[in-house]
């Protein structure tokens, strides 16, 4: 299970909060909020955003046990625009969790996001 899933399930078990009653604040259905927490559905930053907002936490603290390349690229692989890493305050957790990394995962990781940031930017001019 990913880190940030942990991190919701985590919170949502703290609060007594129901997937049910976590969908209703983000006017989604219940089988929505199942398959992101699940995995079975792959969410982006904004579904995330969403869903940190929602439990009224910053985006960015749901990375806060990610410590590996894997990791790190399952949280931003599947980013929509870079603005929103900006937007959402996740740089400062990027860069820090960069620094655990060796240079060739980093390496790796950085060329990752790059080359797909290119080709989102690429299908948009398309």
């Amino acid at each position: 299970m990913k880190p940030w899933i942990k991190h919701i399930r985590e919170l949502m078990r703290l609060r007594g909060m129901t997937q049910e009653a976590l969908a209703n604040q983000l006017g989604k259905g219940q089988s929505w909020v199942n398959h992101k927490l699940s995995g079975r559905r792959k969410a982006n930053v904004d579904d995330i955003i969403l869903i940190a907002n929602a439990l009224d936490i910053e985006p960015s603290t749901l990375l806060k046990n990610v410590t590996n390349y894997e990791q790190l690229a399952d949280n931003f692989i599947g980013i929509a625009e870079p603005e929103k890493i900006y937007q959402s305050g996740w740089i400062s957790e990027l860069t820090a969790g960069l620094e655990k990394l060796d240079k060739k995962e980093a390496k790796l990781f950085i060329d990752d996001t790059l080359s797909e940031l290119d080709n989102r930017i690429n299908k948009k001019g398309s």
